[in-house]
């Protein structure tokens, strides 16, 4: 798992958090890079493209800092986790440049030209499904955490990433 628990720093995470609401950008420039990585990594699974999932990550960091600074409190209890607040910005901007159907169009100039199997089924999804499946099997989040992150009742949550589970079983169209 990637979660901040596994991440190495002179401080803690809820202490670069509150820091970082109050406007230190040194903090949060510690609290960015500590995440950057795994949102990186989730945004590419969401957006099944390195370009956008770069874009998307920037874009989830920016929007953290403004959400920090924007006056949304400086009491560690009055902020959500780090991880969550990552994970929410990063889901809403992937999921923003993320087509919604790659495999519907078979002439689609992909940034890779062999992705294999577990991605070209990856492409396959859909992205809310796609975004759920990454945020369960890669952040490790609980289906109660995707949630209320993706603004959606736990049992669509459970249900939306069995389904994502199953078609990632499923073999692949062949061309005929």
């Amino acid at each position: 798992m990637y979660g901040p628990e596994n991440m190495a720093g002179s401080a803690d995470t809820t202490e670069l958090l509150t820091r970082g609401a109050q406007g230190d950008s040194a903090a949060f420039t510690e609290l960015a890079g500590r995440h950057r990585a795994r949102l990186l990594g989730l945004c590419r699974l969401i957006t099944c493209d390195k370009a956008a999932a770069h874009t998307a990550a920037t874009a989830a960091l920016r929007d953290v800092w403004r959400r920090l600074t924007g006056g949304g409190g400086t009491e560690a209890t009055a902020l959500p986790t780090a991880s969550a607040l990552f994970d929410r910005c990063a889901v809403i901007h992937s999921l923003a440049l993320a087509p919604d159907s790659r495999a519907a169009d078979p002439d689609h100039p992909y940034p890779e030209v062999d992705t294999g199997a577990f991605e070209s089924a990856l492409r396959r999804l859909p992205p809310r499904r796609r975004a759920m499946l990454a945020l369960s099997d890669f952040a490790g989040l609980s289906y109660g955490e995707i949630a209320d992150t993706m603004d959606e009742p736990p049992a669509q949550v459970r249900q939306e990433v069995g389904k994502a589970r199953r078609e990632l079983l499923r073999p692949a169209p062949t061309m005929r």
